[in-house]
């Protein structure tokens, strides 16, 4: 029994060994690191210099982007910006003529007074310029109120442009 056993183990052995040329030698695993690659800006693709296998160095250029819409864009933010630094509005100039207005009331008071001395006028005309003096000097704190908000709120709009528009020029 014991010969009959190693015989057939012999046959498997011999049968097993069967000289085919059109397999393979070896086989095996390959692994590949895959790497994704993504573009910097979205658009429609420009270019595009890459094939399947190649080797590529750290920085290396493969394509591009059509950034056309993002310069566009840029563009619009940068004139948006002009046209608020362009709406600011001049404080000098606007408080000047409030400056003079109050300067000729207080020389219209200065008068009063003296002509109130001689007999020449009225308590009241001193008080009525006195108060006109008043409501001037109100109004100009009033406009000088307005005129800082609305400076600073158009320094803020301009600051906002000016960012998003930085924030495309370093995205392309």
């Amino acid at each position: 029994m014991n010969r009959y056993f190693w015989l057939f183990c012999m046959s498997v052995v011999v049968a097993s060994c069967k000289q085919d040329k059109s397999g393979h030698d070896v086989s095996g695993v390959f692994e590949a690191a895959e790497i994704v690659v993504f573009a910097e800006t979205s658009g429609r693709l420009e270019r595009f210099d890459l094939k399947e296998g190649a080797q590529l160095k750290e920085g290396q250029y493969v394509g591009g982007v059509d950034s056309l819409l993002l310069y566009l864009k840029k563009m619009q933010l940068t004139a948006a910006q002009r046209a608020l630094v362009a709406r600011r509005p001049d404080v000098a100039g606007q408080l000047s003529t409030m400056k003079e207005r109050i300067e000729k009331a207080r020389i219209e008071k200065v008068r009063a007074e003296r002509l109130f001395e001689t007999g020449s006028a009225t308590q009241k005309q001193i008080d009525d310029i006195d108060a006109q003096v008043k409501m001037l000097e109100s109004d100009m704190e009033t406009q000088i109120n307005t005129l800082v908000a609305s400076v600073n709120s158009l320094d803020a709009g301009s600051e906002a442009y000016r960012l998003q528009a930085l924030l495309i020029k370093y995205s392309f």
